[in-house]
């Protein structure tokens, strides 16, 4: 960056319009939603700053900073997370289909990862839903995806997701059509 300063100032500014763009609601409802659903200790995870590209960048190289100590402590390769531990089920790509949407695992009754991994498994699904090639393709062909779970899980989805149509952040533009149907 330091050859090409007018790059710098558009990286720097395209990162201030960035943080500009998704306003206190969206990391408030999206912070609640985790809380809600995971537990509290899930802040524990992330720091939202909004509209603050100096306070992020301090944020980011504390991490930097603490991930690089880990690593030093531990004798851990800078370039590779050998300590890193992720099951192999965790690995694996998620296809959307109408039949794996209707059996997501979206109950309470599991440790939060799980659950965290299967409320992601949601979201790629709607997002696929809404704009990827295949997942838009089934959606018209079988209607939308219908999702099954725990009663309080499921309120707390449908709001978020409510929220982000609401903020028009859910379609590019005209009228959001759902590619997804909840059923408790």
């Amino acid at each position: 960056m330091i050859h090409e300063p007018d790059r710098y100032q558009d990286i720097r500014d395209a990162v201030r319009d960035l943080c500009r763009q998704y306003p206190d609601e969206y990391f408030r409802r999206i912070d609640e939603f985790l809380v809600a659903t995971l537990g509290e200790r899930v802040r524990q995870c992330y720091r939202i700053v909004v509209d603050d590209p100096v306070e992020v960048a301090r944020e980011m190289s504390r991490g930097m900073d603490a991930v690089r100590e880990f690593r030093r402590r531990h004798s851990d390769a800078y370039n590779y997370n050998w300590l890193l531990r992720v099951p192999h089920e965790m690995q694996l790509p998620f296809e959307p289909t109408h039949e794996r949407m209707a059996t997501l695992n979206l109950h309470r009754d599991q440790p939060a990862h799980l659950l965290a991994a299967e409320l992601r498994r949601a979201f790629s699904g709607i997002v696929a839903g809404n704009v990827k090639e295949t997942g838009v393709r089934l959606i018209e062909e079988r209607g939308p995806f219908v999702i099954h779970g725990d009663r309080e899980v499921l309120r707390l989805l449908d709001g978020l997701l409510a929220s982000f149509v609401a903020q028009r952040r859910m379609k590019l533009s005209g009228e959001y059509q759902p590619c997804y149907r909840i059923v408790a």
